[in-house]
């Protein structure tokens, strides 16, 4: 087997709205670390700017949300199962249950050592929360080695099939000659 290849990354953009729309609670699959680091940055900025709408306009809420304003309690609601769900299969990229995510109730140690895990890199091979989005095996090539184009025009070409079998998988005969194709 060859070695992997690196598929480039995708920008912080791509990343974000891919968590937000595609991937808002997706529990399953695996995050690269750029994607994961992308929507932490993300997150935070948009929980400072609102905390700043917060503290300006003076919507700090009576009652349950005493020390949250409205503004952060609505970031807050719309980006904690994102939140989650980007954690989570950022522990299945690095070979690890989800459940890796509750660590971070441990006081300081937790959270120090998320943090550490969330570095960690990608494995390269496939694991059971599927392929890699960073790395690429070679012999798992969607286009078997060859260019983009080789492989459509491999598709497109004419096969003669027998009862919806392809002449390529037909078994041959003692002299070589495919059976059922005389």
């Amino acid at each position: 087997m060859n070695s992997p290849t690196e598929v480039p990354a995708r920008g912080p953009l791509d990343y974000l709205k891919t968590a937000l729309t595609r991937d808002y609670a997706k529990f399953s699959g695996r995050a690269r670390r750029s994607e994961f680091w992308y929507f932490t940055l993300f997150y935070t900025l948009i929980s400072i700017l609102a905390i700043l709408l917060d503290e300006a306009f003076n919507t700090y809420l009576d009652g349950v949300l005493r020390e949250r304003g409205a503004f952060e309690a609505i970031i807050q609601l719309l980006l904690f199962l994102p939140s989650i769900s980007v954690s989570i299969r950022r522990m299945h990229d690095i070979g690890r249950s989800g459940w890796w995510v509750l660590i971070n109730f441990i006081p300081l140690f937790g959270a120090l050592y998320f943090i550490y895990l969330a570095t960690v890199d990608s494995e390269p091979q496939p694991n059971k929360w599927g392929p890699s989005p960073k790395y690429r095996a070679m012999s798992g090539d969607p286009f078997g080695g060859h260019s983009r184009q080789q492989a459509v025009t491999a598709q497109a070409a004419p096969r003669s099939t027998t009862m919806g079998i392809s002449a390529d998988t037909l078994p041959t005969d003692p002299e070589g000659r495919k059976y059922g194709r005389h």
